[in-house]
């Protein structure tokens, strides 16, 4: 297992010099948010998922790891009591655009004004305020990712959250017309495979 995940690491390595851990004279640590989605915790994505995990903390990356399906691993990388459960809530597609200019402010009190309805969601949109890097490690199954990783878009980058409709006075949009929400997230990596 050693030995697959030094090759894998030093094939990663090859891909982007992001995580190459020794050989940059970049010394900015970065919060790095690792998402995970495969159900079996031995498959090929797992291994993948160690290398990433290996080679970022290697670099001096403060890493924190959350899998989508919670397979008997560290309890830490589990959204909740689990697996991350990917379906919209009825609650939370009535809430999705009824304050889309809401923000997420952390006080004393914890997460306030946001649009959203369950705790796993507001531990991921913490997850979200503290990276500076995102790298998503997942299969791509029938030409897309898996439908566990879907939800977690879905119920994650919320209005108010990932971005912001704008008022018709607004000036500070992008292409897209929106109001970007997470301006703390300067890199995003992915590492995916073809049906493994």
């Amino acid at each position: 297992e050693l030995n697959m995940i030094s090759f894998l690491q030093d094939k990663l390595n090859r891909v982007t010099s992001y995580i190459n851990p020794s050989q940059s004279n970049n010394p900015t640590k970065r919060n790095v948010l690792v998402i995970h989605c495969h159900p079996i915790r031995d498959s090929y994505s797992s291994a993948l998922l160690d290398a990433v995990k290996c080679g970022l903390e290697e670099s001096g990356q403060i890493v924190r790891v959350k899998r989508l399906y919670f397979n008997g691993s560290n309890k830490n990388e589990a959204y909740g009591n689990g697996n991350f459960p990917p379906l919209l809530t009825d609650k939370e597609r009535f809430e999705y655009h009824r304050d889309n200019n809401s923000t997420i402010r952390e006080s004393e009190a914890g997460l306030q004004s946001m649009p959203v309805t369950s705790p796993e969601i507001a531990e991921a949109v913490k997850d979200l305020r503290w990276a500076n890097a995102i790298v998503f490690v997942y299969p791509t199954w029938w030409f897309n990712f898996p439908a566990a990783l879907k939800g977690y878009f879905d119920r994650v980058m919320l209005p108010g959250v990932a971005f912001k409709l704008p008022a018709q006075s607004d000036t500070n949009t992008t292409k897209t017309g929106l109001i970007p929400g997470l301006p703390n997230i300067l890199k995003i990596g992915v590492v995916t495979t073809y049906g493994a």
